[in-house]
């Protein structure tokens, strides 16, 4: 059952985040003048001159710098009535430097001086969204070759390269956002991370709106802007820049691309991209059905989990057995008890003699568990090199080994003691160790508890059983892991008794905890985990308390994996606070904002005035869908009945969209 809550998210907006010093070449003169009046002497002055430069991203960015961008990169949506916007780690980046005026505003200057070639105070940075066939791709430049060549840095090295979009200079005018655009489409935002520490971070929001097709946005520079005859490697391409400046009958401007990404926009009915991708998902447990089980033994076996897979056979035969990973649609009611330690897979085959197949599912995970410590040739050197140090030192001190009652070790095996499961999982959350061993034993039997190491075909054995935009809840069977741990822990072995084999494995697993613990989870396949990269998730109980996250992950572009401490009945998936977009929402006749109170963010309680209308004063250009972004926000300012002029965080409140939290509860859990 899934039901959509729609509520605010605490997130904090600031204006800008003004650097202490811009990107430049500072000059510092000291000076100092000495006299002495009983000598007479005149005065003497000193002065000291120095020059530094702060230096910061100019002609490229970093990928690592950005956050997350609106739409997601390759996404496919409707996003017609959503500007995209870029969030970057650095809070300053959009102010570090100062836009310049194109050629064309300083023709409507009276003179040329330092002052006003410059949109003094405007960001640097903008968002230019492009639709499909409006621009070619960036071409890859030397700064050197930039032309009129940009103001020497000491730092900035000629053969560096540069991403120069060339843009029609008559359909660039009509998109760049003027200096007061600028201002407005900057902000700062202050969240909070997973571990609970703050963060700031910048936004950038363009001012054009998507058409159906391909779209392409632009973060660039308007520090510079370049001619269009940047010289270029080859004759040919030199020939080929001047028969498209022949072609469209026009000139170009060149701009630094700084980061580009594309998304796929899509006219469709939906109002709520977000909540249609998570309602509409098929929701269920991890298991197949078959319709055509007469007599229900298939189902029986399917319902708990299994599928039917091939089984190659130590003497070269071929069968079909059952097999189920370590995710189970419910509780395992029949759990296997097995003598550990195991020698061989085969220990662990259990025959159905009733239907005459073998259940291979625990001989498949101690395999495996061996073949992954053997894979790990660190692990394999430390695991043996340890198990011989304890055992040496096992021999050398044997009396004080020994219980206080005088009881000694018993050389049979006995049943799994499933505490070790439960060690496994509160060590991963308090970081502890267990004796003398080493911390990357530890560290990587952590890792395979919680499943990181699983192959996932181990983990889905069956394309069915997780189809695409599902969600599928899931219990860890602790035997499963049992029988992984155990084939992991079990080569090398230098142990004689199997009584030395399980106080050493204590040692690993600290066998001292009286309740195994319960983990519960959940498998996401949807196109909401590409289009939406930031998700929150929490899950719940049956007495709606929180549970703790043990894992949370994207194993690929479209599935992730989540794992709970306990019995989950209930989850909610929402976008964090740092992944909120902006836009406006549409009915048949028009595009509209739901206003909200400046200071506070909330929608303001009179109905009548909530819905704001665009008008055509708010374009610049209707046909390319570019908005007047000063004229947006003094009307919505008004609207409001704001004594304050909008700034961009003002623009940003109004024009946020709202968090939507949509609810899975499982029933009958």
């Amino acid at each position: 059952m899934t039901e959509t809550i729609v509520t605010p998210q605490a997130v904090q907006f600031i204006e800008n985040d003004q650097p202490s010093l811009q990107s430049g070449a500072y000059t510092i003169t000291v000076s100092q003048t000495l006299s002495h009046s009983e000598i007479g002497g005149s005065d003497t002055r000193f002065s000291s001159t120095r020059t530094f430069h702060v230096e910061g991203d100019q002609f490229s960015l970093n990928p690592q710098t950005v956050y997350s961008v609106f739409p997601a990169a390759s996404s496919r949506g409707s996003y017609t009535n959503v500007l995209p916007s870029i969030i970057l780690k650095r809070s300053t980046l959009p102010w570090e430097r100062r836009a310049a005026l194109p050629a064309w505003e300083k023709c409507k200057a009276s003179e040329e001086t330092s002052e006003n070639s410059h949109n003094s105070g405007a960001p640097w940075l903008a968002l230019l969204l492009f639709h499909e066939g409006e621009v070619a791709q960036p071409e890859v430049v030397t700064v050197g070759k930039l032309s009129p060549p940009p103001q020497p840095s000491p730092t900035q090295n000629k053969e560096d390269p540069v991403s120069l979009l060339q843009i029609p200079t008559e359909l660039l005018k009509k998109l760049l956002p003027s200096a007061a655009d600028l201002k407005l489409l900057s902000h700062v935002r202050k969240g909070t991370h997973e571990d609970g520490s703050k963060i700031e971070l910048s936004v950038v929001i363009g001012n054009r709106l998507p058409k159906p097709g391909i779209n392409t946005v632009h973060l660039v520079s308007l520090e510079y802007f370049f001619g269009l005859k940047v010289e270029s490697e080859t004759p040919k391409k030199q020939e080929e820049q001047k028969q498209k400046v022949d072609k469209d009958n026009g000139t170009f401007t060149g701009i630094v691309s700084l980061h580009s990404w594309d998304f796929v926009c899509e006219v469709t009915n939906a109002q709520d991209h977000f909540r249609n991708l998570l309602t509409s998902l098929d929701v269920g447990t991890l298991k197949l059905a078959c319709k055509d089980d007469k007599d229900g033994t298939v189902n029986l076996y399917l319902n708990k989990g299994y599928v039917p897979l091939k089984h190659h056979l130590r003497n070269f035969q071929t069968t079909v057995s059952w097999y189920h990973s370590p995710l189970l649609p419910g509780k395992n009611q029949q759990p296997f008890s097995f003598q550990f330690p195991v020698r061989a897979a085969d220990q662990l085959l259990v025959y159905d003699r009733e239907i005459g197949l073998f259940d291979s599912s625990y001989a498949a995970a101690w395999q495996l568990g061996r073949l992954l410590a053997l894979q790990d040739k660190s692990l394999s050197i430390n695991l043996f090199n340890w198990k011989r140090q304890y055992l040496q030192r096992k021999i050398v001190n044997r009396d004080t080994l020994h219980s206080a009652d005088g009881n000694k070790p018993s050389g049979q095996p006995t049943e799994i003691d499933k505490n070790s499961i439960q060690l496994l999982f509160q060590s991963q959350r308090t970081n502890t160790t267990s004796g003398d061993m080493p911390q990357s034993i530890l560290a990587w039997f952590k890792n395979l508890i919680l499943l990181d190491s699983i192959p996932f075909n181990y983990l889905v054995p069956e394309p069915g059983l997780l189809p695409l935009e599902s969600l599928r809840f899931f219990q860890v069977d602790t035997t499963w892991l049992a029988c992984v741990i155990d084939g992991a822990f079990g080569i090398g072995d230098v142990l004689t008794q199997e009584a030395d084999y399980r106080e050493c494995k204590q040692k690993v697993l600290s066998y001292n905890i009286q309740n195994l613990e319960t983990v519960t989870g959940f498998l996401l396949r949807s196109q909401a985990i590409e289009h939406y990269p930031s998700l929150e998730i929490k899950g719940m109980d049956h007495q709606k308390k929180v549970l703790e996250c043990l894992r949370l992950e994207r194993l690929s572009n479209n599935v992730m994996i989540c794992l709970f401490s306990g019995v989950v009945t209930s989850i909610t998936i929402n976008q964090k606070p740092e992944a909120l977009h902006f836009g406006f929402k549409a009915d048949a006749q028009h595009r509209f904002v739901t206003l909200r109170e400046p200071t506070t963010g909330d929608f303001l309680a009179n109905a009548t005035y909530r819905k704001y209308e665009l008008e055509d004063s708010h374009w610049l250009d209707t046909s390319l869908g570019v908005l007047n972004m000063v004229q947006l926000s003094q009307g919505m300012q008004q609207a409001v009945n704001s004594k304050n002029p909008f700034t961009g965080l003002e623009l940003a409140v109004e024009l946020l969209e709202g968090t939507c939290i949509v609810q899975f509860a499982l029933e009958n859990c």
